[in-house]
């Protein structure tokens, strides 16, 4: 039995609910995984930046992947 590679090719963009504010999800793409985080906006009335949470979020499980 030969070893086989896997290779995952994929794409992603986000729209933004509002376009003054952003987007609140994040996502990102590596060699070795994938990451997707769905920003609660109703977050936001408690002082979160709910694009700030699940941007830093991303950026971090990607550092761990």
């Amino acid at each position: 039995m030969q070893d086989e590679e896997i290779f995952f090719v994929g794409e992603a963009y986000s729209i933004a609910k509002n376009q003054s504010r952003g987007s609140e999800d994040a996502y990102f793409i590596t060699e070795k995984g994938v990451g997707v985080s769905d920003g609660v906006g109703s977050w936001s009335k408690y002082g979160i930046d709910c694009a700030l949470f699940s941007g830093t979020l991303m950026k971090e499980c990607s550092k761990f992947i």
